[in-house]
């Protein structure tokens, strides 16, 4: 029995050398963000942000390469369970001191790929 517990402690030593070289890799799954209107189009917003369910307190915002986007990413590795928020306001054509207020909001379960969040009308706000 000694020498069965002697070779298997070899051999284990020998295999954890042989692969040593070797880069551990992760394989990081970016998750795809749309934003689009009760009747599924495309629908652009200014800011989506993203935190972990049992911690509101660290919200990560997403950054976009123009002022309004309909596509995000999340490009870090993210694991258990999500709360994505998008938020935009649009000046109203008759009156340019008020904004109608949009959101949408999902909880998710990491891993996933894509997710969609439909926006819906929130408010009117003036100044």
């Amino acid at each position: 029995m000694r020498k069965l517990s002697i070779i298997i402690t070899a051999l284990t030593f020998i295999l954890g050398y042989v692969n040593a070289d070797e880069p551990l890799s992760v394989k990081t799954m970016n998750l795809k963000i749309k934003t689009v209107n009760e009747n599924n189009n495309i629908f652009r917003v200014q800011t989506v942000k993203w935190w972990y369910a049992e911690n509101q307190k660290i919200k990560n915002r997403l950054e976009c390469e123009t002022d309004l986007c309909a596509e995000w990413e999340i490009k870090e590795h993210v694991s258990g369970s999500i709360v994505i928020r998008a938020n935009t306001s649009i000046v109203q054509e008759n009156d340019p001191y008020c904004w109608d207020l949009y959101g949408g909001e999902v909880i998710i379960m990491m891993p996933i790929q894509k997710v969609t969040i439909v926006m819906k009308y929130q408010n009117t706000v003036c100044s």
